[in-house]
């Protein structure tokens, strides 16, 4: 039995209408989760739901988990406005996604539009907010999601940013010259993928000989962690825990979020290494994703991208890219993901997000799946697993199984 394996789970209030998430129907779902699998951890918002918040956090129970708030740092943060967003590097304001189904628009309250990290006054907003419902509500801690730039899942033009004058001005003080920059961007084409570097991390190699883009990069990297050096003052006043939500470690440099820089300031990290999952922040969407961006952006192809990732990531082969597009990631991706978490947080308490949930139509999780998962994190040395996402829409046969797993 893995003695010292947590699992924590989430509730989403952004995915919810107030109405259909009410006290006694949460109090209901937990119960039945926890008479199965009792957690360590649940994390709930991000929208603010009082009745939900009052009842979980003044309301605690002998028997209740830590109690964690869900925070989006810089998006979909309450009163953000579009004028405080990014701007790609030719020079437009990030753009809405919305990817989810006609049907969900009313109920769900997400448009991964990405505020500037840079910008004063959007650190000064989003801090606030954060400030006062740790005032208002006696959590044991905060789960930062969404603190980072752009996706491929927005686009590659929109991953490249930020170009404000709050970054040309931060840039400058630091000797990077976001307009030669910007030109670099402009310029990239197929031929830069040349070459063997024999490395795991695909990032790593493609700007191996790119020293600006490699400077580029680190200003991302430096931006995003000044910004969570801040909640964790805040946290740290309070004396409450930190848990950070991360893009898988391929794509975590991509976006502004390095485990390495990101290690001091957390007590836990969920690596969302999603295997089913086809939206912002899952494995499947933004490889697709990134592929498509390199051809529509800078003429490069999928054969070329196959023919560098035969000399440089032997493992990512065109029948392993077909299973992710036709049903899942493959599971020896999933291992590697959660290997390279584990290894850059090496002094960090590492949770898996794992898959646990069941919505016809867009995800549907079996016993078998969540149990193959499970032992993905096991074997690959995680310390417990963040079920994911919503504690409200797990079958309890999936969790059964895990705790027949569990227990053996």
């Amino acid at each position: 039995m893995q003695k010292d394996f947590k699992f924590f789970s989430q509730i989403s209030t952004s995915h919810s209408s107030i109405e259909s998430l009410n006290p006694v129907i949460l109090r209901e779902a937990l119960a039945k989760v926890q008479s199965v699998l009792p957690l360590s951890g649940l994390i709930v918002g991000s929208l603010e739901n009082a009745a939900v918040f009052d009842e979980l956090t003044c309301n605690k129970r002998k028997d209740d988990p830590e109690i964690y708030l869900w925070y989006n740092l810089l998006s979909d943060y309450p009163g953000q406005s579009e004028e405080e967003t990014i701007v790609d590097y030719h020079g437009k304001r990030c753009k809405n996604w919305f990817g989810w189904s006609t049907d969900a628009q009313e109920e769900i309250s997400e448009r991964f539009l990405f505020s500037c990290p840079n910008d004063p006054l959007t650190a000064q907003k989003t801090l606030k907010v954060l400030s006062n419902l740790l005032e208002k509500y006696s959590f044991d801690g905060v789960f930062l999601d969404k603190f980072r730039f752009p996706s491929p899942a927005s686009g590659l033009d929109q991953t490249f940013s930020c170009f404000c004058p709050h970054c040309f001005e931060k840039a400058a003080s630091q000797g990077l010259d976001l307009e030669e920059v910007r030109m670099a961007l402009t310029r990239w084409h197929a031929d830069e993928l040349k070459g063997s570097y024999d490395s795991n991390a695909w990032l790593e190699a493609v700007i191996r000989n790119k020293p600006l883009l490699q400077k580029f990069l680190q200003f991302r990297i430096d931006s995003i962690c000044d910004l969570v050096k801040e909640v964790r003052k805040l946290t740290d006043s309070l004396g409450i825990k930190l848990g950070l939500d991360l893009f898988t470690p391929s794509f975590a440099d991509f976006v502004g979020e390095s485990y390495k820089a990101l290690a001091p300031y957390a007590d836990w990290v969920k690596p969302m290494t999603y295997q089913y999952a086809m939206g912002p922040a899952g494995i499947r969407l933004e490889t697709i994703n990134l592929i498509k961006g390199l051809e529509a952006i800078y003429g490069v192809t999928e054969d070329d991208v196959f023919n560098w990732t035969r000399m440089n990531l032997p493992w990512f082969t065109r029948e392993a890219y077909t299973q992710l597009m036709d049903c899942c990631v493959p599971m020896e991706w999933i291992n590697r993901e959660m290997r390279e978490a584990v290894h850059l947080m090496p002094s960090v308490p590492i949770y898996m997000g794992l898959e646990c949930v069941s919505f016809p139509g867009v995800i549907d999780i079996r016993p078998e799946m969540a149990v193959a998962l499970y032992k993905a994190a096991i074997e690959n040395g995680a310390d417990g697993a963040v079920l994911s996402w919503d504690l409200m829409h797990m079958p309890l046969e999936n969790l059964q199984a895990l705790k027949d797993h569990y227990e053996k």
